[in-house]
């Protein structure tokens, strides 16, 4: 929805005469809840100041209205002078004024308001009013001020409401009135602020509108209005601002349109229009919003050009199809080009380049073909490239990164080729950078770590080769980074941890190698770690516990084996789990399976089951504890002694005791010498054989089992 200043601004005074009187209310409203009146009678039968029927008419109001209630009433009823009760106004012995807008007014409008024919001004918006209006508001022929929007009326207009020919400040928006419009509407023809916005108006919008000559505001959006928009719109001729937004006009628009030669704003977006927009479009000499979104429209004709001061021009999800015209980059103010969602085609025309105040340029979701202009990087106000969702081919062009106040860049979904431009590191504004579902290939420049400004980098689905760079480390704003679908390899960068804002890490789809770094654990926002379908190794690292704010895990389809870490228990919200199709399983602890119930969704193999791989025992020696197993065989030059408290641990560096020669075929032997040392701990062991690169082979244990404890003091 469009929000338009006219309008706000008056409420924006009511809420500021609220502030005014609100105070007053707890010192006057509660004090005066008894009216001094002649017995049996009315106090207006002791008014002298203004007629007996203009006092009566206040009186039923007060009424019908829960006058006690009001959050102001100073006055009402309470004294013979109503002159001076709250929000009335007199001029030469009649009621003139009546303001009482947001005053908690509540009950249906009494015809009898028809009784102050006087009135100048009717001010009673923002209050609870109900009921509809009746014939009796024709006889208010001189009201100028007119405002009742923001209550809860319904019913129809009368066509009384012709009457009201000194109007020129007429306000009824807000309510639930409904049925045709009556075609004496167009008796105001001194009105010039014309609001019937927000109401259930339908059928169609009659002729006689065009009788509203001198016009300046003219809301009628969010109606059911219907059918043809009538030609005589085109004799509005003084109107600043039409909204017919939100309502189902169709057909063509009326080639009269382009007779508002003084509007600046016009809104006709969410209706039903089709067929071409009318060439008269370019006559619109002082338009500087025209808002379009949401119709059926098949074409934009060169006259836009035209268009001298236009600052926004939008025409988002219609059925605009062929090529832009290049009359676009005629535009000298334009500030905001919004295309989104046609079926635009043929190439993006290098005459956009001169639009030398352009801040907004999205074109994203057409069928756009042709390579990106060098022409575009000459705009250098623009904030919003979206080109994503076309058919653009060839290469990123270098000299993007010339322009300096860039923001956001999506060129995702298209056909480019080539490399990503080490200039586009240059763009140190850039907050959003996407280059997903494309053909790119060769690394990702080291140098998009210095887009020290970036939330979002994605580069997913491409052929994307090397390594993960340690600069992207250095990204500290940054939410989601999506590398998944390509063709990375190596391991995880450790220094990745450091992204402190991190929300998403999809790494998926790659040729990743390695274990998880624990550091990863430090990235206390992360919500989704998505490490699946790679050739990992390992076990997830016990630090994935700290994530507190994490919602899914995903490490299906990877060579990762052993336990799922128990410190996954602290995790309070995780709504998916998914560790299928891998060695990894879930420790047979009563603990972790009730937080496991917690999860959403899972995917997995369950519960560990025994596969010893290496035969460990273990005996007492004194004060030692005596490690013994079998050489494997298989040219294993060595084994590492891990041990720790835990008997969910990770293998790491620092839990290795020794590592141990291998004998080939021999018993194996490992003395512990520092287990029994009179503290009541319980030690759990681990045997790992290594190949001639160190790297793990065989272990203990297969699924994470830990079989083998020893109580100090026990064999």
């Amino acid at each position: 929805m469009y929000h338009h200043a006219s309008r706000f601004a008056f409420l924006k005074h009511l809420a500021i005469a609220f502030l005014l009187f609100a105070g007053l209310a707890a010192a006057s409203a509660i004090l005066f809840t008894t009216s001094v009146t002649a017995q049996g009678g009315s106090i207006c039968d002791t008014v002298t100041e203004i007629p007996q029927s203009e006092c009566l008419a206040l009186e039923t109001l007060y009424n019908s209205t829960n006058g006690p209630s009001w959050r102001v009433n100073t006055g009402w009823l309470q004294d013979d002078a109503p002159c001076g009760w709250y929000g009335v106004v007199c001029t030469g012995g009649h009621v003139t004024e009546l303001q009482l807008q947001g005053n908690n007014l509540d009950g249906p409008l009494p015809p009898e308001i028809g009784n102050l024919p006087e009135l100048t001004k009717l001010i009673l918006s923002a209050n609870l009013i109900t009921g509809s209006f009746s014939d009796t508001i024709g006889n208010l022929t001189k009201v100028e001020w007119f405002l009742i929007s923001n209550n809860k009326l319904t019913g129809t207009l009368p066509s009384a409401i012709g009457n009201l020919t000194q109007t020129v400040w007429f306000d009824i928006s807000g309510n639930q009135i409904e049925d045709a419009l009556p075609p004496e509407i167009g008796n105001l023809t001194n009105v010039q602020k014309f609001y019937i916005s927000d109401n259930s108006f339908w059928d169609a919008l009659p002729p006689e509108i065009g009788n509203l000559a001198a016009v300046q505001e003219f809301h009628i959006d969010h109606n059911y209005f219907s059918g043809a928009l009538p030609p005589e719109i085109g004799n509005l001729t003084n109107t600043v601002t039409l909204d017919i937004s939100y309502n189902s006009f169709k057909y063509a628009l009326p080639p009269e349109i382009g007779n508002l030669v003084n509007a600046k704003q016009i809104y006709l977006n969410n209706n039903k229009f089709k067929d071409a927009i009318p060439d008269e479009i370019g006559n619109l000499a002082s338009v500087e919003e025209l808002i379009m979104d949401s119709n059926k429209f098949s074409a934009i004709p060169p006259e836009i050009g035209n268009l001298s001061h236009l600052r926004k021009l939008s025409i988002v999800n219609n059925r605009l199809d062929g090529p832009l015209p290049p009359e676009l980059g005629n535009l000298p103010l334009i500030e905001t080009i919004d295309l989104t969602d046609n079926r635009i085609d043929g190439p993006i025309p290098g005459e956009l380049g001169n639009l030398n105040t352009l801040v907004t340029l999205d074109l994203d979701q057409n069928q756009i073909t042709g390579t990106i202009p060098i022409s575009l990087s000459l705009m250098d106000t623009l904030q919003n490239l979206r080109l994503n969702s076309n058919q653009l081919e060839g290469t990123i062009p270098p000299e993007l990164g010339n322009m300096a106040s860039l923001q956001r860049l999506l060129l995702n979904d298209n056909n480019l080729t080539g490399s990503i431009p080490i200039s586009l590191s240059l763009l140190v504004d850039l907050t959003t950078l996407k280059l997903s579902n494309n053909q790119l290939t060769g690394p990702i420049p080291p140098e998009l770590g210095d887009l020290n400004k970036l939330h979002n980098l994605a580069l997913s689905h491409n052929q994307i080769t090397g390594v993960i760079p340690v600069a992207l480390s250095n990204l500290g704003a940054l939410y989601s980074l999506e590398l998944e679908y390509n063709e990375l390899e190596g391991a995880i960068p450790p220094e990745l941890g450091d992204l402190s804002e991190l929300r998403n890490l999809y790494l998926y789809h790659n040729n990743i190698t390695g274990m998880l770094p624990t550091e990863l654990g430090q990235l206390s926002n992360l919500e989704r770690l998505w490490v699946d379908y790679l050739p990992t190794e390992g076990t997830p690292p016990e630090t994935l516990g700290n994530l507190s704010n994490a919602l899914t895990f995903r490490f299906d389809n990877s060579n990762m084996a052993g336990l799922l870490p128990m410190d996954f228990t602290n995790i309070p919200h995780l709504n998916e789990l998914w560790y299928d199709n891998s060695g990894l399983c879930e420790p047979d602890n009563e603990q972790f399976q009730t937080w496991k119930d917690s999860v959403n969704y899972v995917r997995g193999d369950g519960v560990c089951t025994i596969s010893p791989g290496i035969a460990l025992t273990t005996t007492a020696v004194a004060t030692d504890v005596l490690l013994s197993w079998t050489d494997v065989g298989g040219g294993v030059p060595s084994y590492d002694i891990h041990r720790d408290t835990s008997p969910y641990f990770t293998p790491t560096v620092s839990s290795v005791l020794s590592t141990v020669v291998t004998i080939p075929g021999a018993n194996m032997t490992f003395t512990d010498a520092t287990a029994i040392d009179g503290s009541n701990t319980n030690y759990y062991y681990e045997i790992i054989g290594l190949d001639p690169d160190d790297v793990e082979v065989i272990h203990t244990r297969q699924m994470g089992l830990f079989n083998y404890e020893l109580l100090p003091g026990t064999p």
